[in-house]
């Protein structure tokens, strides 16, 4: 994990992921996601091209506020930082987070007891606001299931189509070492699909047509990061598609397996 409170880190980080194709927008959502601020994002950007747009802005505060679950709700918690101790507060969205990234943060928090939060052998924390000094906890309130349902539905009716991504020789789980880029987008499986998710894999719902897949290291930063050949593929609605990741020591073999 690099340090997602250093500027030039973040520059660095931006650089090398605008150079293998990621669009901003998902860049941003991403850095957060890790732990970096939204206002040091931004001061990133815009010290590299006089800042992204505002409407770009919009989009990721949306996302990272939980208005993707429930308008009503979205200023329960803010990103930033805690307004008791000024420590930096993590923002735990479902499915924002690997296990690695909220291991890390747990086991280096000094309040917070790692263990306590193992559930079946995984750390899970209640989706807010999280201080790592323990000096305050702010909660998603996510309103009625009738909405959260609703929302899954019309997801549901959108993607009828889906991809499987494993492993050919699995080293653990694939979204705690690699990246997989749809169409440019770093995807996983979604939360309503994870009883669909194959052991260290990912099974990712997506539109009829289309698309392009590639898989890179999850480590954006370092000097010899592996990026695997790219597909692109036609998918049908109803239909699923399944590919699997090789891997050597300098190299990554995406291949798309035929049934």
């Amino acid at each position: 994990m690099f340090d997602t409170t250093n500027k030039n880190k973040l520059i660095e980080v931006i650089r090398s992921e605008r150079d293998s194709g990621s669009h901003d927008e998902s860049i941003i959502a991403d850095l957060f996601f890790r732990g970096a601020s939204l206002g040091l994002i931004y001061q990133a950007f815009r010290e590299m091209d006089a800042g992204p747009p505002r409407s770009l802005m919009k989009k990721v505060l949306a996302a990272t506020k939980g208005h993707r679950y429930d308008p009503t709700h979205r200023e329960d918690v803010q990103p930033g930082f805690c307004n008791r101790c000024g420590a930096e507060v993590l923002v735990a969205i479902p499915g924002s987070l690997s296990q690695k990234e909220l291991g890390d943060f747990l086991e280096a928090a000094p309040a917070l007891h790692a263990p306590d939060f193992l559930v079946y052998g995984k750390y899970w924390i209640h989706p807010g606001g999280h201080c790592p000094n323990g000096c305050s906890v702010a909660l998603f309130d996510f309103g009625s299931r009738g909405l959260f349902d609703r929302l899954e539905q019309e997801r549901q009716r959108r993607e009828t189509a889906a991809i499987v991504v494993t492993q050919k020789d699995p080293k653990g789980e694939l979204r705690e070492r690699l990246k997989i880029y749809l169409d440019r987008y770093i995807m996983v499986t979604a939360p309503y699909d994870n009883d669909l998710k194959p052991d260290y894999g990912e099974y990712i719902t997506l539109e009829p047509g289309t698309h392009t897949l590639i898989v890179r290291d999850y480590e954006v930063n370092r000097p010899d990061r592996r990026e695997s050949n790219l597909i692109e593929f036609t998918i049908a609605n109803d239909e699923q598609v399944e590919f699997e990741v090789g891997e050597t020591e300098f190299s990554l073999i995406l291949s798309r397996l035929e049934r």
